[in-house]
């Protein structure tokens, strides 16, 4: 002490500095709870609308997902990964930030999680941290928070962290924010169980509402039953009332019989009408005394041969002779029943002249498919007649062609092989038609535009339609590429046209206004089928008299036809069906009863092959070559015709009668040919076979078919559509060897 009384200055300046720090530390203790009272306030707005978010949400983002973004989004770090823990193994449920890389950070993962655990949920950094990496990276700081034990034993474990290159971003994740992962963590589990116990009450409620509805349907029942039997106990007190009600008003003719005396003792109108006489006229007569005197006994001794019984009652088909004579078909269906303690047979009579009409409509049409089967079986017949006489044609036409092209011939030698070629083309021609009448016609599908190809034909149409119906064309704008063969597109054009004008006279009283209008459409898809290129619809639209429903559940049936007898032959449809279901489309129709009718026609379109067709043709080349050629043909004569042909051409052929030799000769090493010339139908072994067990040996060989109708092997091979690899009977050695030229060429240019 100073004589003044002070403290010396330097204890007032400690005290002074004491003070100071005390007013410091108390400050940055009010900082710090005021940040942590930021933080928890921030951490309960977030939990806040992660549940008003969360709950609602029935079909959304997945709930764990959900819980990765908001821990992201609450706590400012660059990874989070909500983790699923169970025995050895370890699942990301969510992440957020860079992802796992391989097992051995999900191990080291596994490391650092059951460090955090084992305190119940800690933070982790320095070296600990450092020794687990995420995406490659290491971290820098880790807060690890258990969430939930599953019943199944699964630990849920939330992880917040950042990496040791990204630390410095983040200066907000530090141990201060682990008490909000956890009060976070713990409003996950409790959520999670919320959602958890909403769906198990759902479910509840489902299961509840089930039992409900079955509950009302057994009640249902069983009022229903109830009801049923209320009605059966009234039917039963008014049964005398209503049997009398049905008595007369039955649409059969009843009669009552006593059996005592056999005469009639009561019947209702019906049957007098049936008879042509009165009640009175009726009653006191016998049975027998109503019928054809020719089916009598039949009808009084029920025991006869030609009776039969349907339960409890015998049936028994007879006539009834009326007052003028006519004869009546009925049948009789007869039971006894006890009236008043007296026996009585009770007699149906049944009007079954509509039931008769009906059996010879049915024997009508057994005679239409009898008329069918023998039409298709002419029609083989007759395919394969015309396959046989191709076969001849080839030979008469292919010699005579190379006779007409000798030199030394005088003019009238020339005239005659003139004739004779004449005639075998109209030969040809008739062949043609009987193949096209058996269906086995050669199809060629050739690239073709439906809009240029349907105004073609309208050119024809225009005049069978008649100069009072209008028929207007609208062709699409867009490019209408198909693959059909024309002389089919036509037919189906022509019939739906024709089936439209004779739709349009078929009107009572005559449509004032006579249309068919056509339009062309590109569309993506066809009922009941899809095209990546698409389909071209083709509607053909008349004013016509329409049709109800059940004639369009028909129209497409063979025979099926709506015009007079004689004016039909009922397939035009029919054909149409088959042409588009053939050429892998569909055709659908609407109509109503004085509408008229709409079909649409859709075909598949088909750019690839219209590209290759409005390619320039290439420069014509020689037929000619002196390439080894193998030559399978059963028949002899065709076949010696072909080789002699081919040789003149300068090709070495090496011929076959049949594929077992051609298939021994590639065997043993025998020749070496260019190409391969097979007949399509052969016994034991067909065309397409032989090629298949060729192509086997030698992928790379050409194959040109040789056949006269689609009936075989060609069609299910699909070369068809290949007309550069087929060659229709008769055919003349120029065009075969056309043909090789161009396929032996067409490889060559390949290869």
């Amino acid at each position: 002490m100073t004589d003044s009384g002070h403290k010396p200055a330097a204890a007032t300046d400690d005290e002074l500095r004491r003070t100071v720090a005390m007013l410091l530390s108390t400050q940055q203790t009010l900082i710090d709870l005021r940040h942590r009272r930021d933080r928890e306030l921030r951490v309960l707005d977030v939990i806040v609308r992660f549940s008003e978010r969360v709950l609602p949400d029935q079909a959304g983002t997945p709930f764990w997902d959900s819980v990765a973004d908001a821990a992201t989004e609450t706590f400012e770090c660059e990874i989070c990964i909500v983790a699923a823990l169970r025995g050895g193994e370890t699942a990301a449920l969510a992440a957020r930030g860079p992802r796992l890389r391989g097992q051995e950070e999900i191990t080291q993962l596994r490391v650092l999680i059951e460090r955090g655990l084992a305190d119940g949920g800690s933070f982790v950094d320095g070296d600990s941290a450092a020794q687990a990496r995420v995406g490659g990276e290491a971290l820098a700081l880790a807060m690890i928070a258990p969430i939930q034990v599953a019943a199944d034993g699964t630990r849920h474990v939330l992880i917040a962290a950042v990496t040791a290159r990204k630390h410095a971003f983040f200066p907000q994740f530090d141990r201060l924010t682990v008490p909000g992962l956890r009060m976070f963590a713990n409003h996950v589990h409790v959520l999670h169980e919320m959602l958890l116990s909403r769906q198990r009450i759902a479910q509840q409620l489902e299961e509840l509402d089930a039992s409900h509805h079955a509950l009302e349907e057994a009640n249902a029942s069983l009022q229903k039953r109830i009801a049923e039997q209320h009605r059966a106990e009234a039917a039963l007190r008014e049964s005398e009332g209503r049997y009398r009600h049905l008595f007369e008003d039955s649409a059969d003719g009843l009669v009552l019989i006593e059996v005592a005396t056999q005469q009639v003792s009561d019947c209702n109108d019906t049957l007098c009408r049936m008879t042509g006489k009165s009640r009175s006229e009726l009653i006191g007569q016998t049975l027998e005394s109503l019928l054809v005197q020719s089916e009598e006994s039949a009808v009084a001794d029920p025991a006869t041969a030609q009776d039969r019984r349907e339960g409890d009652l015998l049936v028994r088909e007879v006539e009834v002779l009326a007052k003028d004579g006519l004869r009546v078909p009925v049948e009789i269906r007869t039971s006894t029943v006890q009236i008043g303690g007296r026996e009585f047979r009770v007699c149906a009579f049944r009007d079954v002249s509509f039931r008769r009409r009906a059996e010879e409509e049915q024997e009508k049409l057994r005679g239409q498919l009898m008329q069918a089967q023998k039409m298709e079986s002419i029609g083989r017949r007759a395919g394969g007649v015309a396959h046989d006489f191709n076969d001849l044609l080839t030979v008469i036409c292919g010699y005579s062609e190379m006779l007409h092209g000798q030199p030394n011939l005088d003019p009238h030698q020339r005239d005659q092989i003139g004739e004779i070629i004449n005639a075998s083309r109209r030969a040809q021609a008739l062949t043609q038609q009987l193949l096209m009448f058996s269906r086995k016609q050669v199809i060629r599908a050739t690239a073709t535009d439906m809009n240029r190809q349907t105004e073609s034909s309208l050119r024809i149409y225009r005049r069978l339609i008649g100069e009072d119906i209008v028929l207007t064309f609208q062709p699409c704008t867009e490019p209408t590429p198909i693959l059909a063969d024309k002389q089919q597109l036509d037919q189906v054009l022509g019939n739906l046209v024709i089936n439209a004008r004779d739709a349009i006279y078929a009107c009572k009283p005559p449509a004032k206004q006579r249309e068919i209008r056509i339009t062309t459409t590109v569309v993506p898809r066809a009922p009941g089928l899809t095209s990546k290129a698409g389909f071209v619809r083709l509607t053909v639209q008349d004013s016509g008299v329409g049709m109800d429903a059940n004639t369009q559940a028909n129209i497409f049936e063979p025979f099926f036809t709506t015009k007079d007898v004689g004016k039909g032959t009922g397939l035009g449809l029919a054909t149409v069906f088959g042409v588009i279901q053939q050429n892998g489309g569909a055709i659908e129709v609407a109509s109503e009863v004085g509408a008229g009718s709409t079909f649409a026609v859709y075909w598949p379109i088909n750019r690839e092959r219209v590209m290759e067709a409005a390619a320039a043709a290439p420069a014509a080349k020689a037929a000619g070559g002196n390439e080894e050629v193998l030559l399978v043909e059963d028949e002899q004569r065709v076949r010696e015709f072909a080789v002699q042909g081919l040789r003149e051409f300068g090709y070495r052929v090496v011929s076959a009668d049949g594929p077992a030799k051609a298939l021994n000769l590639l065997q043993t090493g025998a020749i070496n040919p260019a190409i391969l010339v097979t007949d399509v139908v052969m016994p034991d072994m067909n065309g397409g076979e032989l090629a298949e067990a060729v192509l086997r040996m030698r992928p790379e060989l050409p194959v040109l078919f040789v056949s006269g109708y689609t009936d075989d092997i060609a069609a299910q091979h699909g070369i068809m559509r290949e007309s550069a690899s087929f060659l229709e009977k008769p055919f003349s050695t120029a065009n075969m060897a056309r043909k090789i030229r161009d396929l032996i060429d067409a490889k060559r240019a390949r290869h």
